[in-house]
Parts: C-alpha cells; structure tokens; sequence
C-alpha cells in the first residue's frame, strides 16, 4: 500500500493540464490550441458559369445533335473530299460468300463442321455509307463523290449495279420493233399487233415517276469512275453483259480494271477486259440496246484449250443459221467477228457465238 504524502501528491489530469506533457525534468510543455489557417475558398457566387464548371475533353457535346447543315458550303465540300480520300483509300476487299454444304454429322470430337464460314473473313461495312442515307441534300451533294471510291470484284457486279444504279425507265409510248441481223433497220409492228397487244402485254411495264427520275439522276455522276478487282477466280465464268449495258447507260464513265496481282493476272489480260467494255462499234452497241444478246461470257474456254475467249450468246429468234449448227462454218463466223469488231486483232481474245433457247 502506497504511503498517504504519496497519493495526495498525485493531482487528477483536469481539462487546463490534458494539453500539457510532462517530460523527464518535470517542466511542463504546453501545445498551441490554434488551428493552422486553411486556404480561403474562392467565392463562386461571383464567378461566371464557364469558370465555375471543369472543361470537358469534347469541344462539342457528344450527346447532342451536330447541325452539319448550318456549316458553310465550303467546309461541306471540304469535309466530303476528305471522307471521299480516305474511302478510295480504305475501301475494303469483297470475298465471295462461302458455299454452304450439308454434311453428315461426324462424330469427332474436334470436328465442329465450320471450316467453310472461317474461309473468307466477315464483310466490312463500305467506308461512310451512313453519310449517304442522312438526308436528301446530303446525298445529293457527296453519293455522287463517293460513288466513284468504289473497288468491287466481277463476281458481285450485277447486284451492285441493281442496287445502286437501278434502272429508270422513261414514260411514253409502247413499241414492238422487230429487226433482222441484216439491215438492223426496226419496223413499228405495233398497228399489226393492235389486236393482240393485251393478250401479249396484260399488265404496263413499271415506268418510274418524273420526280422520282429527277432526283435519282442527281445521285449519281454521270463523268464517275468505277474500279474492277480482278482476280483469277473471277474471270473463270462471269457475265459481262450488265457492266456493258452500264456502260452505254454512261458513256463518260471511266471503267477500270485493277489487277489483284500480275503474277495472277497479267497485264494482257487487264488490256482486253479494258478494250471489251469500251468498245463501241455501232453494230456492237446496236446489238446490246435492242437485247439482241443475251450474255456475254469470258473465259469460258474448253478445258482442252488454254486461250482466253469470249462467248457471245444470241437469242435464237436472232441468230442465223449458221449459228445453230454444232460445227458452224468458218467463213460467216469470221465475217460476223469482223462486223462486230471483235476480231482476235483487237480484242486479243478469239470470239465464239452461241445460242440461247430458253
């Protein structure tokens, strides 16, 4: 038990001494009660709103809608040529689509049967096609500026033609001609046929609207320019026909053949595709205005024969007689080639005709 001098010099820690500390010499050491002073906040009362909110990292604010329209007409055009280079830049490959072949079920356990989708990789989208569909203006102005971006392989060309440059037919009165290989010269037969004309025609053809051709025409250009992939696969069995009558369709519009690479394709080859839808022999042209052909197939050589040809079907009521035999004469074939202006001359490819039955 502590002695009683001891416990009455203990005093009890009251609130003047708790901000005191005792060290070893018994002197007491008092700490400053005094808060350190803070920084003074700024008064945003006073501030104006733009300094009061933080700057964002967009200089427009993506959730709202950008009025493209209220931009000058000189920054637009600047805007399409920008987005028209960078398209005819990075315009995507298009592949062929991946035949899809019903098999067994196997019953490996690592076979899964996909082997024919991973072939091709997935399509990409075409580079600022959303631009073309926003308005009718805007489409106006850069369709036809980005139509002539385009890079598209033989194999996909009778759709791309549908889709983006779809026929208009213009209004007015209904013909039947009828035209021999001969003279070329049509004669009106509709008066003969006055009587059968709604057993043979019971229903118009679609005729499109005036308004409606009028704001087609300005989507496209008629001076554009078209690029043709060509491979070796596609030249294996592929239908002209459409590309030629587009190019009647627009005769200043540039065609050009790119080759995928020369070892694959040579430059000979690129030459004749080029010669071949330019050409225009009045007789030639002549024949593809009035249906006279109705395909015009490269490559369609014999397996037996390594030349390159071209294979111009006639429809029957249209081809002579000659043509309809299985082993036609040399001399009229020849002498149709040279009428045509298709000689192995000129196009570099030998010509041979066929007939269609259908």
């Amino acid at each position: 038990m502590a002695p009683n001098g001891t416990i009455k010099n203990n005093k009890a820690v009251g609130s003047k001494s708790s901000g005191t500390k005792r060290p070893a010499s018994g002197a007491e050491v008092k700490f400053s009660r005094k808060r350190q002073k803070t920084k003074a906040k700024a008064n945003t009362k006073d501030m104006p709103e733009q300094a009061q909110k933080p700057e964002k990292p967009w200089a427009v604010d993506p959730d709202q809608i950008f009025r493209f329209m209220d931009l000058p007409g000189e920054l637009r055009n600047q805007i399409y040529e920008m987005a028209a280079e960078w398209s005819k830049i990075c315009f995507p490959h298009t592949w062929p689509k991946s035949p899809k072949k019903k098999s067994r079920r196997s019953f490996h356990p690592t076979s899964d049967g996909d082997d024919d989708d991973d072939r091709y990789p997935p399509p990409k989208p075409l580079p600022y096609i959303s631009l073309t569909q926003t308005c009718s203006l805007i489409r106006t102005e850069f369709r036809p500026l980005w139509l002539s971006t385009h890079r598209f392989p033989l194999f996909v060309l009778d759709g791309y033609l549908k889709v983006f440059f779809p026929p208009l037919r213009k209004p007015g009165p209904i013909k039947v001609e009828i035209s021999s290989l001969i003279s070329h010269e049509p004669v009106n037969a509709l008066p003969i046929l006055a009587g059968f004309s709604q057993a043979f025609y019971p229903t118009p053809p679609t005729i499109t609207p005036e308004k409606l051709r009028k704001r087609m025409i300005s989507y496209h250009d008629p001076a554009g320019t078209l690029r043709l992939y060509i491979t070796k696969d596609s030249l294996a069995d592929t239908d002209m026909l459409r590309l030629l009558k587009f190019k009647i369709r627009f005769p200043n519009y540039t065609i050009t053949p790119i080759s995928s690479h020369p070892l694959n394709v040579p430059d000979d080859t690129i030459t004749t595709l080029s010669t071949l839808i330019n050409h225009s022999n009045p007789t030639w042209l002549r024949w593809i205005k009035r249906n006279v052909v109705k395909q015009v197939r490269i490559g369609c050589a014999p397996v037996w024969s390594a030349t390159e040809q071209v294979r111009v079907v006639v429809k029957e009521r249209y081809a002579p007689r000659w043509m309809k035999l299985f082993s036609p004469e040399p001399s009229p074939h020849r002498s149709l080639v040279e009428v045509l202006g298709l000689g192995e001359e000129v196009l570099g490819w030998k010509v041979n005709f066929g007939v269609d039955y259908s």
